[in-house]
């Protein structure tokens, strides 16, 4: 589900929280939340929380590029224990109001509230250590680091993996995409 709204307008958002299938209750949680744009993160300071729904508003006064943005919701920010989840392309803001749609029959939406839903497997936090990419080499992976995120299905339409000279070679840059820049390993 995505949804298209006009820049600088008040979005409400309603987001529903699941681990394995069953209600993550947030109440007494130290809850972070964030919406990522093209540009950055902006904290949102306007939470609410209950059982496992977290509301919250996305003030168009705090909208700063037009794009897909992402909702992070971080839980133990910077402390022990820390866990985080996100919903990529939550919203993509649109610099006219023609272009609004939502994504269940591309109609011009009316209301400016958005349910959301994620259902994640949240574990226990283990000490640092290897990336999953480290250890799967380790284990005896021989891809590159652009074919295993591809594997994992990190990378979408909005994050590009590319090398220094692919980039290079781009034509054209899509001002929406971020262009990840890594180094091959010999």
């Amino acid at each position: 589900m995505w949804y298209k709204k006009r820049i600088g307008n008040d979005l409400r958002f309603f987001w529903t929280i699941n681990n394995e299938g069953q209600p993550y209750f947030l109440e007494d949680k130290n809850l972070t939340l964030l919406v990522r744009d093209p540009i950055g993160p902006v904290v949102v300071s306007d939470i609410v929380y209950s059982n496992n729904v977290v509301a919250f508003t996305f003030y168009g006064k705090d909208q700063r590029k037009c794009g897909k943005h992402t909702a992070i919701l971080i839980e133990n920010d910077g402390d022990t224990q820390m866990r985080t989840i996100d919903i990529v392309g939550c919203v993509e803001l649109v610099p006219h109001s023609y272009l609004e749609q939502d994504g269940n029959n591309g109609s011009n939406l009316t209301v400016d509230t958005i349910n959301l839903e994620s259902s994640v497997v949240i574990g226990v936090p283990g000490p640092p250590g290897m990336s999953a990419y480290q250890s799967a080499r380790e284990g005896g992976y021989t891809g590159t680091l652009q074919e295993f995120y591809a594997l994992l299905g990190n990378i979408d339409k909005m994050h590009v993996l590319l090398t220094q000279e692919e980039y290079d070679a781009l034509e054209e840059k899509d001002p929406s995409v971020i262009y990840m820049i890594y180094e091959e390993e010999e």
